[in-house]
């Protein structure tokens, strides 16, 4: 499912952002009439009897985002550093991500070939360490247990994005439509985002 989620519409090439339209799951916005917005925030939900577990993003661009573990259970469901005003606050985890998602689209290639495999070897972890603990704890477990275990994995989140801001501050950049980089040139003026 998360795959598909992420899907740009075509098999043999991952197509780069600035080409994707609202014929593929995951699209970004561009100025063409076609785009107007873009797919925001991949949610999957495993079907099981009891301690569901839901799969989130909890960022935008869900083809450059982790998907991690969360839980309805336990007192305290806050599991992001958050601010809400719509422009860019660095303490906020969707503005931490929207950066890497900004950066990521105009260096696409790049963000294929090394930080796209990070994103899935972690979502792997993270559905192991998940499987694990649920034979571990089951639906009576303690819910403050399952709360710190999702906290713990956005935790991990937020210390990779440090690093792919990194990377991708230092990556080339790729080619893209002029309609694509106004687009988001627009935007992140009116986040007051600096890339």
């Amino acid at each position: 499912m998360f795959g598909i989620l992420r899907d740009h519409g075509r098999d043999d090439v991952y197509l780069s952002p600035d080409k994707t339209n609202t014929g593929t799951v995951c699209m970004h916005a561009s100025l063409w009439p076609t785009r107007p917005s873009q797919s925001v925030v991949g949610f999957v939900a495993p079907l099981r009897k009891d301690q569901p577990v839901f799969w989130a993003t909890g960022s935008s661009g869900i083809c450059t985002s982790v998907f991690m573990p969360f839980y309805l259970t336990g007192k305290n469901i806050d599991y992001f550093p958050a601010s809400g005003d719509g422009r860019y606050s660095p303490e906020s985890y969707w503005w931490q991500h929207e950066k890497i998602h900004r950066r990521a689209i105009f260096k696409w290639e790049y963000f294929q070939r090394h930080i796209a495999p990070e994103i899935k070897t972690s979502e792997k972890e993270f559905l192991a360490a998940e499987n694990e603990l649920y034979r571990n704890m089951g639906a009576g477990g303690d819910g403050q247990k399952f709360f710190d275990f999702s906290r713990q994995y956005v935790e991990k989140v937020i210390e990779l994005h440090k690093k792919w801001e990194k990377q991708l501050e230092e990556a080339p950049a790729g080619k893209t439509s002029l309609a694509f980089k106004l687009f988001w040139k627009i935007q992140s003026r009116k986040a007051r985002l600096k890339l």
